[in-house]
């Protein structure tokens, strides 16, 4: 029973894995937004994403909190909550700014992985869209996306949403990639 239950779950991972990835190299992100830090400090919650699908699946409650540390680096603190078992985690990282719209998210800790990271768009009060692409030896390539919110929420108002929309076509990104991320009974 363990040995396919273990078998279902290693298909599960690898089917949502397999939905974000495509043959090839990873594309340049066009027209993406310049991060304004100051700007960018706080809190935001974890509205939607995409291409990370395990992590939907198993956290909810999801919230990055950004802090200047340096002129050149920033702190950013993700807070969640295991959704069986209501206990708290988090996962701490040094952001070095690498040009005017791509970061690397330094991973501190054992099972914490850098990110480099572009903001796509943000009007720095409701809304940020961030992107990453992760080249596999250039056979593959895997995109995730995360949509982020000043206010934890499960809806957006209708102007905010159809912002959204139109910054995912003209990036050519799709809203119906995306899935929500409960941010109920935190």
């Amino acid at each position: 029973m363990f040995k396919m239950n273990t078998y279902l779950l290693f298909l599960f991972v690898s089917l949502i894995g397999l939905a974000s990835s495509k043959t090839g190299w990873c594309p340049e992100p066009n027209n993406s937004a310049k991060v304004v830090w100051t700007e960018f400090f706080g809190t935001w919650y974890e509205y939607a994403s995409y291409g990370d699908g395990t992590t939907r699946t198993f956290y909810k409650c999801m919230k990055y909190t950004f802090t200047p540390t340096t002129e050149t680096s920033v702190d950013a603190l993700r807070s969640y909550e295991f959704k069986l078992f209501s206990i708290a985690g988090s996962s701490s990282y040094t952001i070095q700014p690498e040009s005017f719209s791509d970061f690397l998210m330094k991973g501190e800790g054992f099972a914490t992985k850098n990110i480099v990271m572009w903001l796509i768009d943000t009007d720095y009060n409701n809304y940020a869209i961030l992107w990453s692409c992760k080249d596999n030896l250039g056979m593959f390539y895997t995109q995730t996306s995360w949509i982020l919110t000043r206010n934890q929420t499960e809806s957006l108002n209708k102007e905010v949403q159809s912002k959204l929309e139109t910054v995912l076509n003209d990036h050519k990104m799709s809203w119906s990639d995306y899935g929500s991320v409960t941010q109920s009974g935190c």
